[in-house]
């Protein structure tokens, strides 16, 4: 709702940067960065003290509102700039001790390892007859009194036709003839979970 609100009010509709920055509505150091070994996510801090824990005061000409936004894309590229010059993990450190919001970018299938991923226990797994276990992303809210949690996988084609035929009221008679009729199919996975 933001963007239209803004453009309904305003005239104007959002243009994105040329840059990393992360969201076409917000001013730089919202964005991704490059670092010596990967990349780092910024997310809107006080300016000032952006520039003082990046050890680059030169970037102090962008401490302005106006100039954060209008000017975005040579900021990024003069913040990637000093990010450029030290690892990931050095830039996490440092921007982290001064309790900046900021995070490291992960490949994806470095994700499932990352120990915040891990206790928010963000993945999970099913069987799935036809396969085995199927990993997938966890139900992602937490509620104390009616916790959500992914219990079995998505029906098959034809996988509940004899159970939903069944509370339907039609019998066992009934359901071999639809079969045998090819106006219902079963799926050989059901046939077999039945037996």
């Amino acid at each position: 709702t933001q963007e239209f609100v803004t453009t309904l009010n305003t005239g104007r509709a959002f243009e994105r940067p040329s840059s990393g920055i992360a969201h076409p509505g917000m001013p730089a150091p919202f964005g991704v960065y490059q670092t010596r070994d990967g990349f780092l996510n910024i997310a809107m801090n006080p300016f000032a003290k952006l520039v003082e824990a990046l050890e680059a005061p030169e970037l102090a000409r962008f401490d302005d509102a106006e100039a954060l936004f209008d000017r975005r894309d040579e900021a990024h590229a003069a913040i990637e700039a000093v990010t450029q010059t030290r690892t990931t993990a050095a830039w996490m450190e440092r921007l982290l001790a001064f309790d900046l919001w900021c995070g490291e970018v992960l490949r994806q299938e470095e994700v499932p390892d990352d120990p915040q991923v891990k206790h928010m226990d963000a993945f999970t797994s099913y069987q799935l007859p036809v396969i085995g276990e199927v990993k997938t992303v966890n139900v992602p809210i937490t509620l104390s009194e009616t916790p959500g949690k992914v219990e079995r996988h998505a029906p098959m084609v034809g996988e509940h036709t004899v159970e939903i035929l069944a509370e339907l009221g039609f019998d066992g008679e009934r359901i071999a003839a639809l079969r045998a009729s090819g106006a219902v199919w079963v799926h050989p996975k059901a046939d077999a979970a039945a037996a």
